[in-house]
């Protein structure tokens, strides 16, 4: 089902929203996941996109069966490329990326969530903005190591009316931390477009090899600073940056902990997902 079949199959909302992530061939379980929780507690009621590199023929139809409503750009991974981006050599390319999607992000490895995560998924991000862009349309753009733990409406409800919404803490220190980009939602318009190039623009004038941890966030609050006069910004609810290490009764809970290697946070959420479908009855 591609996105215009999802449009006019769904009546969804007065304003239409779309949820976005982007993810590396080594987060596939994770993506399974975050479909599975998606539609357990919104059934298919939102259409997906996901900008995915490296995925085979039998994980994207995998994704398909578990969520119909999806969308799914996927490009081939070719570690040589990164390779020649980043100065790395390509053995340790596919060493550091092994280790982000299965471990967790380090000073040494940090070379390749730059490229991905903090460079690439943006990019695909601004490409899914341009394509769909109908009136009164919203995205919702997350990290795709989230676990939905009960509807999104009320989400929806925080992001409608403004152009970009996501944690804003403008006071913090350091920099990197005054903007949290693992949830952000988009209304589609010129101001948000232009809000984008020059996230894009901040990005790219940093050579990879130069960026620290945390880039994604301080060129995404750079960009904002500089657009912040024409932009109808909302700040979403602490709630939605849970990392879930602690009980909470949020609806999102974020995979992004600190110093916890991912397989060991998705066996904790899918545990809790467990939890909650014997809790109802299931």
């Amino acid at each position: 089902m591609d996105l215009g079949e999802s449009i006019r199959t769904f009546n969804l909302w007065k304003n239409l929203m779309i949820i976005h992530s982007y993810f590396t061939n080594g987060f596939f379980d994770w993506a399974m996941f975050y479909l599975e929780t998606l539609r357990y507690h919104n059934n298919l009621l939102y259409p997906v996109v996901f900008s995915t590199i490296g995925l085979n023929d039998n994980q994207i139809s995998d994704l398909k069966t578990i969520y119909p409503n999806i969308t799914i750009n996927n490009k081939p991974l070719h570690l040589k490329i990164f390779s020649q981006r980043s100065g790395v050599k390509t053995a340790l390319i596919a060493k550091y990326k092994k280790q982000c999607e299965e471990e967790f992000v380090n000073y040494t490895n940090k070379v390749w969530k730059l490229m991905t995560a903090g460079e690439d998924r943006i990019k695909a991000l601004n490409d899914v903005l341009h394509e769909y862009s109908l009136r009164d349309f919203y995205i919702l753009h997350s990290d795709i190591d989230v676990y939905f733990r009960g509807s999104l409406r009320p989400l929806f409800k925080d992001i409608s009316g403004f152009d970009v919404t996501m944690r804003i803490r403008p006071k913090a220190n350091p920099i990197k931390v005054r903007m949290s980009i693992g949830l952000m939602g988009y209304r589609i318009n010129e101001k948000v477009y232009a809000f984008m190039d020059e996230w894009i623009k901040q990005i790219d004038k940093v050579p990879v090899q130069m960026r620290p941890i945390g880039f994604g966030q301080i060129s995404c609050w750079e960009a904002y600073r500089r657009n912040s006069l024409i932009l109808n910004s909302g700040n979403l609810p602490k709630a939605y940056g849970n990392h879930g290490k602690v009980k909470s009764s949020a609806m999102l809970w974020s995979g992004n902990i600190h110093n916890t290697n991912k397989t060991e946070v998705l066996a904790r959420f899918k545990n809790d997902f467990n939890k909650i479908k014997k809790r109802i009855g299931e």
